[in-house]
């Protein structure tokens, strides 16, 4: 190479470190890291290479990091030159401490902990730590080991790639902590009044627990009585969507009236009553009391008020006959009422005086109605007479039910026919019907198949009649029977009956036939004139599938939900998407069931834009006589925010339903 040449290579070199240098130096000190290129010491080091400057230089890799003696007591710290604010300090594990606290100091000998209450932390694990604070303005921040964590049964020394300091921000939780305490309503306010948060933040109301009082944009209808609602807020960053606290806040919003002494005192039925407004003295059923639709009702209502007949029938052998018009004294009055939409399509309004009377914007209301008229006379010797009252009562939460395993152990139509009625007395409104499983090597499936009959079980199933008739007898009631078919695990059934479907209870959800058989089972009960799907939704599974390819599993999964959208039905399936994360789409116009965190998490789900319902495995996947003799089912719930306590054979269930901006944190979902 000649001497020019030589030359233009130099300049071009040098240009170029230049150029690279300065860019790391801009991309370095656009991270905001303080303590980046910063003087540091340490109490000591495993070795002289280790030393406290390699936790400070930018590196994450290789020789680049501190690492201590193998002693408990050891500490490391930074001196960021000058005293400034800082709020934020990220630990980058090489070997993680079992104990350890952040402190901060302006002259290096006296010491305090960055967190009011002398907080001692754990690491969580190989990888990062981020520990956000109040900020504080310090010139000396330290790491101050406690104890360590071994590994694999060994204690090294601390280790860590990277000691970052930031400025940090200001806490979410002390801002939210300071709004929930000044969050008050008065009497005659008519919109809930938000105090100020600080400048560069936004304080939404995502929610409440009782809509018909505080409504999601923050309106306030006054209750009957007092009444106590559980507000859903969050505390969001305007410049980091990212930076965001979800918390409750409670608070009294007060009524129109007084429970006085001198009131009946609220009935006690299950679920408890929303709102209460106690009478005085008692309304008694007799041999002249009829059943009265309210004209013009009568096409929507005749059925319910049919129900409530022979319910009364059996409860208190009076045989009350079923008229259209207007109630007498001793009379029961049941009616559409557009008025009361603010309750809800399963809300309603309960006057008991000379005649009971439920209003409802919608048949399903006054269905629930019914059902408190019924355990109200069941608390009277006779069965014959009820406290006289007002109330007004909605539910907690939109969705309550649980799920009854029928592929492993069968129950005839008429027990589930049993089991609509036995809910909708505890105004549970979802019955989920598992319709396919295996026991060992022997897979089960329930309902009958014309196109594929060989593919049902002989020795029980439903024929599509059955289970028309059962959704049917749902909606009635109020319950949506909602089916599952539960696909790619779980499918022994479908594999006995065709061998090239997949092997043991997988699917082969790479074979195209697969996925046609699938899709054509579905279409079996979704399509034609007279389907044998009429509800609105269906469950597809999508639980504990164990193959290795999750890219094939989200593909699959996200052909069955635009499968069941495409028909006009909502979509329901197992969470599965943590254990199957992946970068293939899968479709969010579905509910996704919670079932158990390791495979799908309600924080992922709600993050994903799904809906979901908490369906504990423990609890609430009912499977009774698989795995014991017998399973006595005594369960006590709240749907509705009961007073008392029950106990009943029948399965409960706690169900919370979520949007896609409801909580990060998981306090609550109504």
């Amino acid at each position: 190479m000649g001497l020019r040449q030589r030359v233009i290579f130099l300049v071009i070199f040098v240009t170029a470190f230049i150029m690279v240098t300065t860019l790391w130096e801009m991309s370095n000190a656009a991270t905001g890291n303080l303590a980046l290129g910063k003087t540091a010491y340490s109490s000591s080091n495993e070795v002289d290479y280790f030393g406290p400057e390699k936790a400070v230089d930018g590196g994450t890799e290789n020789a680049s990091r501190w690492s201590s003696e193998r002693t408990d007591d050891q500490w490391f710290y930074v001196d960021l030159g000058d005293p400034v604010e800082i709020g934020r300090v990220i630990i980058n594990w090489q070997t993680p401490a079992e104990q350890y606290q952040i402190l901060v100091s302006d002259d290096a000998v006296s010491w305090r902990n960055v967190f009011a209450d002398n907080r001692v932390l754990a690491a969580s694990g190989p990888g990062e730590d981020t520990i956000d604070f109040e900020p504080t303005v310090a010139q000396y921040v330290k790491f101050q080991g406690e104890t360590r964590r071994p590994i694999e049964g060994i204690y090294y020394g601390y280790s860590f790639w990277e000691f970052e300091v930031y400025k940090g921000r200001p806490q979410l939780q002390p801002i939210m902590d300071a709004v929930k305490n000044s969050i008050v309503v008065s009497e005659g306010d008519t919109l809930l009044n938000l105090p100020a948060v600080p400048e560069g933040y936004t304080l939404t109301l995502v929610n409440t627990d009782s809509l018909p009082v505080i409504d999601v944009q923050g309106n306030i209808h006054a209750p009957l009585v007092d009444t106590q609602v559980q507000l859903l807020l969050q505390i969001q960053s305007d410049s980091d969507p990212t930076y965001l606290l979800t918390d409750n806040a409670l608070v009294t919003v007060p009524g129109l009236y007084e429970q006085t002494s001198d009131r009946n005192p609220e009935p006690r039925v299950i679920p408890s009553l929303r709102e209460w407004l106690g009478a005085a003295g008692e309304f008694r059923l007799s041999d002249k009391s009829k059943i009265v639709i309210r004209a013009g009702d009568e096409a929507a209502l005749r059925g319910t008020a049919d129900i409530l007949q022979q319910d009364l029938l059996d409860l208190t052998k009076l045989s009350l006959t079923v008229e259209v018009g207007f109630p007498q004294e001793g009379d029961i009055y049941l009616m559409l009422d557009a008025a009361q939409a603010g309750l809800g399509k399963e809300g309603y309004e309960l006057n008991i005086g000379e005649y009971a009377s439920v209003a409802a914007s919608e048949q399903t209301g006054v269905m629930f109605g019914t059902r408190t008229i019924l355990q109200l006379l069941g608390h009277a010797a006779d069965h014959k007479a009820m406290p006289k009252g007002q109330s007004r009562d909605y539910p907690k939460y939109p969705d309550r039910g649980f799920m009854l395993d029928v592929g492993r152990k069968f129950y005839t139509i008429e027990f589930l026919q049993d089991y609509v009625k036995l809910m909708s007395y505890y105004k549970m409104n979802r019955f989920q019907i598992h319709l396919n499983d295996d026991v060992g090597d022997v897979g089960y499936f329930r309902l009958e198949s014309e196109k594929f009959p060989g593919v049902t079980s002989k020795d029980g199933y439903y024929t599509k009649q059955q289970f028309r008739d059962l959704q049917l007898l749902g909606m009635e009631y109020g319950v949506n029977v909602v089916p599952e078919i539960d696909t790619p695990g779980h499918s022994g059934a479908f594999i006995a009956y065709d061998s090239r479907l997949g092997s043991n209870n997988q699917l082969d959800i790479n074979r195209p036939e697969t996925l046609d058989f699938i899709k054509t089972l579905f279409d079996e009960y979704l399509d034609g004139s007279n389907p044998t799907f009429v509800g609105p939704d269906v469950h597809v599974g999508t639980d504990e599938y164990f193959g290795d390819d999750k890219e094939a599993f989200r593909r699959y999964v996200d052909m069955l939900l635009n499968h069941i959208n495409s028909k006009g039905k909502r979509a329901r399936l197992w969470g599965s998407l943590s254990a199957y994360d992946g970068t293939t789409p899968v479709s969010n116009h579905a509910t996704m069931d919670i079932w158990y965190e390791p495979y799908g998490s309600a924080q992922q789900a709600v993050e994903l834009g799904y809906d979901i319902i908490n369906t504990n495995t423990n609890l609430l996947y009912i499977v009774p006589q698989l795995y014991r003799s017998y399973l006595n089912f005594d369960f006590i719930y709240n749907e509705w925010e009961p007073n008392d306590w029950l106990e009943t054979k029948l399965p409960l269930m706690r169900i919370r339903r979520s949007k896609a901006a409801c909580s990060r944190s998981g306090t609550m979902y109504p």
